[in-house]
């Protein structure tokens, strides 16, 4: 029994910040992925801002590329446009 509370004790010692730090390392891995898809339609955001699409519409008009970028890239390697409109 007391053992078995001071194990209890050390894994909740040492689980919290461990938790924590895991949170941290995947809101940081879930930021660099949406930067880096953004980043990589820097040119298509701003072809559609010039033909008149808000900020918001831009971000939102192809969702299913932020998801699962490898769909972008098969279509950009296959020789297709870039930009669906």
């Amino acid at each position: 029994p007391e053992q078995a509370s001071r194990t209890s004790d050390l894994i909740q010692k040492l689980g919290w910040p461990l938790a924590i730090a895991m949170a941290f390392g995947a809101l940081a891995g879930a930021l660099n992925t949406m930067y880096s898809s953004v980043a990589a339609r820097v040119t298509e955001i701003a072809t559609l801002r010039a033909i008149g699409f808000g900020g918001l519409p831009c971000l939102c008009r192809h969702p299913r590329r932020i998801v699962d970028p490898r769909r972008n890239r098969r279509r950009d390697r296959s020789g297709g446009h870039i930009l669906d409109l």
